[in-house]
């Protein structure tokens, strides 16, 4: 089979567009244009300079955005097929001579945090994959000031590194949210964190403490909880110890 010309591509997209796919079907049902405003709000990319790429349209980002909640995708996975298949190409609106744009292009389009998306971040059943560095990188700022009871980081690869080994010491992680208060600036969430190491479990009730900055992402994550009694109450002699404390000095 000879190398296709032009006529060919052109061809075989008029037969894809003759079968109505169901993204063609998606794209041509939904009045795009109203979610506009609501996408300027969302959209926290700012030049700083006029060089450079051009601000990318942010109905774009939304499409791909769509296309992640709809098919389950990582945001790697999403450029990979915005790339790969022409129908994911059409429906947000990249043609054959557009760049396509990479997975940190995602992140730029920060919506606001809500009550939803707080519990959203708080929210991970034992076996669930943890968020990935993309998905921190688009609800934490750059400069992010992290701290709970055994660390302090400063800024976000020192956070995603937090995390990261977090996960590597355990054998799995459970996060559970309850109350969600927002106020402004500020946000506060009672969770529940479950540690799962070389077969026994340490459950951690706990209070998280969040400072928002201007343009929607967090500047500050401070997590209050009690780490000593769930951790050394039910190991021998140390625990004994350890409930003597707490009723010596807390009880």
């Amino acid at each position: 089979m000879g190398q296709r010309s032009f006529s060919d591509e052109q061809q075989r997209v008029a037969k894809l567009r003759e079968k109505k796919p169901v993204l063609k079907r998606l794209s041509e049902s939904i009045p795009w244009e109203l979610f506009h405003s609501l996408h300027d709000r969302g959209y926290t990319q700012q030049r700083k300079i006029n060089a450079g790429r051009k601000r990318i349209d942010p109905l774009i980002i939304f499409k791909m955005l769509v296309l992640l909640q709809v098919f389950n995708l990582s945001d790697e996975e999403i450029e990979f097929l915005v790339n790969d298949r022409r129908s994911f190409e059409e429906f947000v609106g990249l043609g054959v001579v557009n760049a396509i744009h990479d997975a940190t292009t995602v992140a730029f389009f920060t919506p606001p945090l809500t009550e939803a998306t707080l519990r959203a971040l708080f929210t991970k059943p034992y076996g669930a994959p943890t968020p990935s560095a993309e998905r921190c990188r688009a609800e934490y700022d750059d400069a992010v000031h992290f701290q709970n009871p055994t660390q302090e980081k400063q800024g976000i690869e020192a956070y995603t590194a937090a995390q990261e080994g977090l996960m590597k010491r355990c054998d799995d992680v459970f996060l559970e949210p309850g109350a969600v208060a927002l106020d402004g600036t500020t946000a506060f969430v009672e969770r529940t964190m479950g540690l799962k190491i070389k077969g026994n479990e340490f459950i951690y009730p706990g209070t998280t403490r969040l400072r928002i900055g201007a343009d929607g992402t967090i500047v500050e994550h401070r997590d209050y909880f009690d780490f000593v009694g769930p951790t050394f109450e039910a190991v021998p002699v140390v625990g004994g110890f350890v409930r003597w404390l707490y009723r010596r000095f807390v009880d």
